[in-house]
């Protein structure tokens, strides 16, 4: 008797294994859709409030509200995409117009006197490998690789913003589709508590992806003050893309500074302008770059945080950091996503342990 058994539970334990390991198998293979699932219950979380809105104050019919605000999303990335065009092909030109004299004179020429006085180096053994490395690596250049990736990625872009857009229509339109899918997998008795937890996380949530887009327009305006001031071209479309790079917590500002001066040098190069002017400008851009970040960290980020997901801006700090040790750059981007879901979900069902009323007394 105690053979079959021991016998029975072992068989059951190895297909509950094997049901496990297809399980996580099938969701591998269609991680992709779990991705495209998930933007679009964030995105159905910043446009809830504009359908409520249009339902309440227009009275307008959830179905006509949902696609309304999907054309408002598509028409805000159609207008991207518009501002974006003449940035690239603007790079793309001056890429394929690269002059070799224009940059060995201006760039090398000018500086190596200087150059051989600091390092008693001969300004020609310096001339003739700074010439030679970067012939080298301007060959390397294959721009038909560069295109096919382009292509490619845009294409990868337009699939997910249709499968995005045709899930969150659902998700605006009905409200219940994304609770239901939820409490599908959730057990009768802790549907109730299941329920809270998923609306008290839209609330929170919807605050704080509301405040990052807050945060993003005022540094947008900064950067475009200081582009302007600059007389920098395209600078609408360069202070958008490093604002929007500025949501990634640390790895997106420094990204945001090589673009913001790099876009900056090439556009100061265009309109002929001495070396010295260029340097000070360049300089110039930089440190009001860096003193931008430090309004942002240190007045917009805790005031956001602290108000829309309710911690404190230490304790989001070191949950920013734990998700880039596990996860690099995308556990930087969903770490205060997924810990303010943690911590809804510790406060319903774990709330009489000591720690998690500390971590969740603000909620």
């Amino acid at each position: 008797m105690n053979e079959n058994i021991i016998a029975k539970g072992i068989l059951k334990s190895i297909f509950t294994l094997i049901g496990f390991g297809i399980i996580f198998f099938i969701l591998w293979k269609i991680s992709s859709l779990l991705v495209y699932i998930l933007i679009a219950a964030i995105v159905s979380l910043i446009g809830r409030p504009i359908v409520i809105l249009f339902n309440t104050k227009l009275k307008l019919p959830s179905s006509l509200s949902a696609g309304l605000v999907i054309f408002i999303f598509i028409s805000i990335i159609g207008l991207l995409v518009y501002f974006f065009i003449p940035l690239l092909s603007n790079q793309i030109e001056l890429l394929t117009k690269i002059d070799k004299t224009f940059i060995e004179e201006k760039l090398i020429n000018k500086n190596l006197a200087t150059l051989e006085y600091l390092t008693n180096i001969k300004a020609d053994y310096i001339k003739e490998n700074l010439t030679i490395r970067f012939e080298t690596y301007l060959n390397k250049i294959d721009f038909k690789n560069i295109i096919n990736y382009v292509l490619n990625t845009v294409s990868s872009i337009s699939t997910a913003l249709v499968c995005v857009t045709f899930i969150s229509y659902f998700f605006l339109k009905d409200r219940l589709v994304f609770l239901n899918m939820i409490l599908a997998l959730v057990p009768t008795k802790h549907e109730k508590s299941t329920e809270f937890v998923i609306e008290k996380v839209n609330v929170l949530l919807g605050r704080y992806f509301l405040g990052l887009l807050l945060q993003v327009f005022v540094i947008f305006l900064i950067y475009l003050a200081i582009l302007t001031f600059f007389t920098i071209k395209f600078s609408f479309t360069i202070a958008l893309l490093c604002s929007v790079l500025n949501l990634i917590p640390y790895v997106g500002p420094l990204i945001g500074f090589f673009i913001f001066t790099g876009l900056s040098l090439n556009s100061l190069n265009s309109i002929d302008l001495d070396l010295d002017t260029i340097l000070f400008k360049i300089f110039w851009l930089a440190i009001t770059y860096n003193i931008t970040q430090i309004i942002d960290n240190y007045i917009l980020q805790p005031i956001i945080y602290s108000k829309s997901v309710k911690s404190h801006p230490l304790e989001i700090f070191i949950i920013i950091m734990i998700g880039g040790y596990l996860d690099g750059i995308i556990g930087i981007f969903i770490a205060v996503p997924f810990y303010t879901i943690f911590r809804v979900f510790l406060k319903e069902f774990f709330s009489e342990f000591k720690l998690v009323k500390s971590l969740t007394k603000d909620i």
